[in-house]
């Protein structure tokens, strides 16, 4: 049977660090669920496949990342959509924009998500047939509570 999720690679600044630890305690508080960083990933995503990724949108993109890509590496489990998704805006980019890069600009457009809209975003990610074993028993679970 293959595997629902992979290891994804972030190089990240200290700066890009933050980025991602901002985000990812942003998606705790919004959902009241202990998520792991993989659905924090999924969910920048998924936020930013929901923009239109055009070549005149790719232009604004390239300085979104200005010092948030570094030496530090990080390991993030999430959906193999992520990564087509990813390789996608790349191709759009004509390859301006790195696959690794593409991750880091849907992290910093999540960290301008309203904190309800987090939530809602987390439900429909974890729901998601694309996002396989992303949470969605814990989305049912907090549901079940709520």
């Amino acid at each position: 049977m293959e595997r629902m999720t992979r290891t994804f690679k972030l190089r990240v600044s200290p700066k890009g660090f933050d980025l991602l630890a901002l985000c990812h305690h942003r998606m705790l508080v919004a959902t009241r669920v202990l998520l792991p960083y993989g659905a924090t990933l999924t969910a920048a995503m998924e936020h930013l496949s929901k923009t239109v990724i055009d070549e005149e949108a790719m232009t604004s993109f390239t300085g979104e990342v200005d010092g948030l890509a570094g030496q530090h590496t990080l390991f993030v489990g999430a959906p193999h959509w992520v990564g087509a998704k990813a390789a996608e805006i790349s191709r759009i980019s004509d390859g301006e924009i790195a696959m690794g890069e593409v991750y880091l600009i849907a992290l910093k457009r999540l960290s301008s998500v309203a904190s309800k809209s987090l939530a809602i975003l987390h439900d429909e990610v974890g729901t998601d047939d694309r996002s396989g074993s992303c949470d969605s028993d814990l989305t049912k679970s907090r549901n079940a509570i709520e």
